[in-house]
C-alpha cells in the first residue's frame, strides 16, 4: 500500500509549493525522497540476516514502521521526511524478510506453499489499492 500511495503523496507535495526550505521540488529531490525508502529497505533486509528470528524481525519491522509513519507525518523538512522514509523502509524491508519465514514456521505443510504464495498476491493487491486511493487523493480539494 505504501509503495502504491506514496507516488501520489510526491505530487501533491509539488504541487502545493513543496517543503520548508523547498519551495521547488526537483526531479533530483523527488528521486532523493523516493530512493530514501528503497535505500532503507535494503538496509531493512541486509540487518534482518544477522542473527535474529523471523519473529523478532517482524516485531523490529513493525516499530520501525511505526516510527517512521510518525517522522513522515510530523515532517516539516526535507531532511525529516526523508528519515521518515529511510526508517520506514528500513521496517519494510525486516519484514518482506522474514514475513515468509515466519508464516512457512507455522503453517502446516499441506498449505505451506499456498499461504506463501499468498503474501505475494496480498503485496500486490495493496499496492494496487494504495495507488486507487493515490489517483483519488491526488485530486481531492483542499
Amino acid at each position: 500500500f505504501n509503495n502504491g500511495v506514496s507516488t501520489s503523496a510526491l505530487q501533491n507535495l509539488i504541487d502545493r509549493d513543496g517543503l520548508h526550505g523547498y519551495k521547488k521540488i526537483t526531479p533530483r529531490i523527488q528521486g532523493l525522497i523516493i530512493a530514501s525508502s528503497w535505500g532503507g529497505a535494503a538496509i531493512g533486509t541486509i540487518g534482518g540476516t544477522f542473527g535474529i528470528t523471523a519473529r523478532q524481525g517482524l516485531i523490529m519491522g513493525s516499530v520501525l514502521n511505526i516510527a517512521g509513519g510518525l517522522c513522515i507525518t510530523i515532517a516539516n523538512s526535507l531532511p525529516m521526511l526523508m528519515t521518515g522514509r529511510l526508517i520506514v523502509g528500513m521496517g519494510n524491508g525486516l519484514i518482506s524478510l522474514c514475513l515468509n519465514s515466519y508464516s512457512a514456521e507455522l503453517a502446516p505443510p499441506s498449505v505451506r506453499g499456498g499461504t506463501i504464495s499468498l503474501q505475494e498476491d496480498t503485496y500486490l493487491g495493496g499496492a494496487l489499492l494504495g495507488s486507487l486511493v493515490g489517483v483519488r487523493w491526488l485530486h481531492a480539494q483542499d
